[in-house]
């Protein structure tokens, strides 16, 4: 399965995340690094746009 890749945007090259941490229960934000250029950046991913998840199993179905 692949990753997610984030690049470096002024030489193109994959960002080093450095750390990272929760914002909220749907964000979180990252400290990244250019090994190429060295500069340093905060980047904040979101999860958008949820939709149901329908389960195989139910979850509160009557005994």
């Amino acid at each position: 399965m692949a990753g997610l890749t984030i690049k470096c945007p002024k030489c193109r090259k994959p960002i080093i995340i450095r750390t990272s941490m929760d914002v909220t229960e749907t964000s979180r934000k990252a400290w990244g690094y250019c090994l190429e250029c060295e500069i340093k950046g905060v980047i904040v991913a979101e999860f958008q746009n949820i939709s149901p998840i329908f389960s195989k199993s139910p979850q509160n179905s009557p005994a």
